[in-house]
């Protein structure tokens, strides 16, 4: 059984290079993830070698919600 590093829905830090970007996990793909990253509906093809775990995204929701 083959375990997906990422979820639908989780948020995740692409790379390339030194650009550096926030985007959602929308579907899982056997060639990686598609990922928004903007605000419209069309997710991109990303290679799972780019993307990278955010471990303290719960801290930005708090403070999202503070914000309210």
């Amino acid at each position: 059984m083959k375990i997906n590093k990422f979820e639908i829905g989780e948020v995740v830090l692409y790379q390339s290079g030194e650009l550096f970007e926030l985007g959602v996990v929308k579907n899982v793909g056997s060639k990686g993830y598609f990922v928004n990253y903007h605000t419209g509906d069309t997710a991109v093809l990303t290679n799972k070698r780019n993307l990278h775990k955010i471990a303290n995204e719960y801290a930005f929701e708090i403070r999202r919600k503070s914000y309210d």
